[in-house]
């Protein structure tokens, strides 16, 4: 080849080089643009969303986690959780982002099953009574296909109807009395005695109704009506679930690192459709504390 022709040729592979570079330089830049755009899109997006609801409605965003985990496509009661669910994945990272959450979102139900099975074993093994978590736990799941509408306040206790045969509570502010306990004052009594200390006071198991077994007689649940049922239910999977993790931790509450709570509501449950979330963020903290 003559000097031209090996000028030409270098030239020529010079220009290409060039072309290739402004291209990926032009490609690159458009790229950059384009994600800047987007990433302010979905800030934007996330702020009207959050701008959209008062202070009160936004702070069951946690429970959006478990409304998106299991039923995404369905219509629910409380139009945060449809909103909530409408929104892109992207969008929703940012929502939780701005409102503080460090939690990603949860792409599968596979858990609940599991968790579902793991504080049954723990009633059975600790002869805490019947749980009614039975055949494929049908009343748990009867909440938010049924009576999702239920309003949570008229199903509270109104009255300690329980007798603190244990003694547990005798130096409590929780004794009134007339020595009488709400459910959840007897469970913890029965949980402190019999479970956490391994009865080390060698009472007679036999002379103190097991929690659950008591709990169906007082409130009269085997002939009670369904909803009734499915909400002492989701009380009944609430408490294994928190004794759970806490005798995964020596058994009191001060032993758990704050990390282990995933989520923080402030907010109480209005309807059945919420405390059936609330409940389910109790598991997943189950799940969570299993995995770790």
């Amino acid at each position: 080849m003559t000097g031209y022709e090996w000028l030409s040729l270098i030239i020529s592979i010079l220009s290409l080089f060039a072309s290739c570079f402004t291209s990926f330089a032009v490609f690159y830049i458009g790229k950059k643009i384009e994600n800047k755009k987007y990433k302010s899109y979905v800030e934007i997006s996330a702020r009207q969303f959050i701008i959209k609801y008062d202070e009160n409605e936004i702070a069951y965003l946690p429970y959006c986690l478990m409304a998106r985990c299991t039923h995404r496509l369905h219509k629910h009661l409380r139009v945060l959780y449809n909103d909530f669910n409408s929104l892109s994945d992207d969008i929703q990272k940012e929502v939780l982002r701005i409102k503080g959450y460090k939690n990603d979102l949860i792409n599968d139900e596979n858990w609940i099953y599991k968790c579902l099975d793991e504080i049954e074993k723990f009633a059975r093994d600790n002869d805490l009574g019947e749980t009614f978590l039975y055949d494929g736990y049908k009343y748990f799941y009867k909440v938010s296909r049924k009576h999702s509408s239920c309003k949570i306040d008229s199903y509270f206790e109104r009255e300690e109807k329980y007798e603190n045969s244990l003694g547990f509570y005798l130096k409590s502010v929780i004794f009134n009395g007339e020595n009488k306990l709400y459910f959840r004052s007897y469970l913890e009594s029965y949980y402190q005695v019999f479970v956490l200390n391994n009865n080390k006071n060698y009472l007679d198991r036999k002379n103190y109704p097991r929690p659950f077994d008591y709990l169906t007689k007082v409130e009269n649940l085997e002939n009670c009506n369904e909803d009734t049922i499915c909400y002492w239910v989701m009380e009944i999977v609430s408490e294994l679930a928190d004794l759970v993790i806490r005798t995964n931790h020596g058994g009191y509450v001060n032993n758990l690192s704050k990390e282990k709570i995933i989520l923080d509501c402030d907010t109480p449950p209005e309807t059945f459709e919420d405390k059936f979330y609330s409940v389910l963020l109790k598991l997943y903290e189950v799940y969570l504390d299993e995995k770790k």
